[in-house]
C-alpha cells in the first residue's frame, strides 16, 4: 500500500521488504537490534504499515485505536506490543510497528507524533457500523 506513495514522494530508491510472522517481543527485539547495527550512519526511511482495529462500530474502533495512538505518541512500543498481544487493542502489524520504533530508538530517534487518524467510516460513503482504523505517524529526533 505504501509503495506508490513512496515512489511518487521520494523517487528512485532501494526497498528492503520485511515481513514478520511471529510478533513476539523476542523477535521484535532481535530484528530491531540487527537493523540498528546495519543502519547506523545510513540515510534510511523505515516504514511500518498496518491497519488498526477491524470491523467494530465507529465508536468502539475510535476508543480502541485511541489507546494505540497514545502508546505511539508516548513512544511506548513495549506497551503497544503487550496490549496487542493481549487483544486489548488491534493492529495486524503491531510487531513491525514495535520493530520500527525500537530500531529508531537504538538509532537515536526517540520522539513520535501521530499525523492523522481516521477510519474507513470517515470517507463520504463510509459505513460506520463496521470500520477499519488507520493512523499515520512519524518518529524523529
Amino acid at each position: 500500500m505504501q509503495l506508490p506513495f513512496l515512489q511518487k514522494t521520494i523517487g528512485e530508491f532501494t526497498l528492503i521488504p520485511i515481513i514478520i510472522a511471529d510478533q513476539t517481543w523476542k523477535n521484535v527485539e532481535n530484528l530491531a537490534n540487527a537493523l540498528a547495527k546495519v543502519l547506523v550512519d545510513k540515510n534510511v526511511l523505515i516504514v511500518a504499515s498496518s491497519d488498526l482495529s477491524h470491523y467494530h462500530s465507529y465508536d468502539t474502533a475510535y476508543k480502541m485505536d485511541k489507546s494505540l495512538t497514545s502508546y505511539f505518541e508516548s513512544f511506548d512500543y513495549q506497551k503497544l506490543l503487550e496490549k496487542c498481544e493481549q487483544h486489548k487493542i488491534e493492529a495486524c502489524g503491531y510487531g513491525p510497528i514495535a520493530v520500527m520504533m525500537q530500531t529508531c530508538k537504538l538509532l537515536g530517534y526517540t520522539k513520535s507524533k501521530v499525523l492523522k487518524y481516521s477510519t474507513s467510516g470517515d470517507v463520504p460513503i463510509g459505513e460506520k457500523s463496521q470500520v477499519v482504523g488507520y493512523l499515520s505517524g512519524v518518529v524523529y529526533k
